[in-house]
């Protein structure tokens, strides 16, 4: 600035030049041709020293040093030498200022960062104990315990999330576990019962052969009920652990829906029941016994459960990404409030009638087992024209 003011001329400025001559403390002085101080700031040092070659170069600008200050010198040919300078003093204190206010800073963002890690660290911590707690609850057998954390949008909050959502299904899976022990200790109570009441009564006194074989009848009536139950459980145990290996092939689901319809046509007959078929060639992995293990639990049901002299349909026919099966009656239908619970072990819901048919329990459950390992879906509805719909997809080939 003051060379070009003073020269009324541009000049070039290298960084290091501009460095001095921006300096809020720099100092100027100029001489003459004749070596005299043209002019001087009031801070100038006396003990500048003039350049003897200042004519040597014109027009150049260089910087040098010397003991306590940096400075520019200009060689104007017009108006003589120019010498800006700035002190030493000045441009350490400057770049100590600069110091400070960068560690300030630095401690500042990592106190901050501190500061944030700090409480991160400790809400994460406090998450964490919180999980632990209940998860040491759970594991002392209170199942309804669940986590409850200050910031559930948190990661920590995901993962409390989950956990709960497993901890809701463990308890789901316990309650079924003990509703089903429940309920498979009084189906099998009822029958021993009357084996041992039925056998107690035979041999508290002399009988004649016609009451001791009715006796033994209805022994073995039980045993055999108890047998059924029996293995329908352990059917069910083997499909929940896996065990049961399925023997896929490719097969028409048409033709074993049709042989169930063969083995159960004399049923139809004694209550004068139609069955009609809608099949269309629908081949797809299954197993075929498993399969029909499943048609004729359906289709029993709806004979069992139609009205005398009505109609029961079977409808098998491949969709866009499935393959369906559907038996339908127009019986009495399924109660709402049980439709929830069809599928579910022991479950005996009653019909609208009212009627309440002696079964087992297990027969729609293992029928979901046997569909579900197939990698298929089944639902229960009730006709909006009356009577009971099961509706079975399987994945095709």
């Amino acid at each position: 600035m003051i060379i070009s003011e003073i020269t009324g001329e541009p000049i070039k400025r290298p960084r290091r030049v501009s460095e001095i001559l921006d300096h809020p403390a720099k100092y100027f002085l100029v001489w003459n041709s004749e070596a005299e101080v043209h002019a001087r700031s009031d801070n100038a040092p006396e003990d500048i020293p003039y350049i003897q070659e200042s004519y040597d170069q014109p027009g150049e600008t260089w910087v040098r040093t010397r003991p306590g200050y940096i400075e520019a010198i200009n060689f104007a040919p017009r108006m003589g030498t120019i010498v800006t300078g700035i002190p030493v003093k000045a441009v350490q204190a400057g770049l100590t200022q600069f110091a400070l206010k960068l560690f300030s800073i630095s401690a500042g963002i990592i106190g901050l960062g501190l500061g944030i890690g700090w409480w991160m660290t400790g809400r994460a911590t406090r998450e964490l104990k919180q999980i632990a707690l209940s998860s040491e609850r759970i594991a002392h057998g209170d199942l309804s315990e669940r986590i409850d954390l200050d910031f559930p949008s948190s990661e920590v909050g995901a993962l409390a999330e989950v956990l709960n959502d497993s901890f809701s299904k463990l308890e789901g899976s316990f309650q079924q576990q003990v509703r089903f022990t429940a309920d498979a200790s009084h189906e099998l109570r009822t029958p021993v019962s009357v084996v041992l009441t039925t056998g107690q009564f035979a041999l508290s006194k002399d009988r004649n052969i016609s009451e001791y074989k009715k006796a033994i009848s209805t022994c073995v009536d039980s045993a055999m009920h108890m047998k059924k139950v029996i293995e329908s459980l352990l059917e069910i145990a083997r499909y929940d652990s896996g065990e049961t290996a399925l023997n896929l092939q490719e097969h028409d689901l048409a033709k074993v829906a049709n042989e169930s319809i063969e083995l159960l046509q004399a049923l139809a007959k004694r209550k004068r029941i139609t069955i009609t078929t809608s099949f269309e060639p629908t081949f797809t992995k299954i197993d075929p016994h498993r399969m029909l293990q499943v048609c004729i639990n359906l289709l029993s049901n709806a004979i069992k459960y139609s009205t005398f002299g009505t109609e029961v349909s079977i409808t098998v026919r491949e969709e866009e990404e499935d393959c369906l099966l559907v038996v339908a009656d127009r019986g009495v239908g399924i109660a709402e409030k049980d439709l929830p619970f069809l599928f579910d072990r022991f479950f005996r819901g009653k019909r609208t009638t009212g009627d309440e048919n002696e079964h087992t329990g297990l027969g729609l459950a293992i029928t979901k087992s046997i569909i579900l390992a197939h990698g298929g879906t089944i639902q229960a509805s009730n006709r909006s024209q009356g009577g009971a719909l099961f509706r079975i997809t399987l994945p095709k080939s």
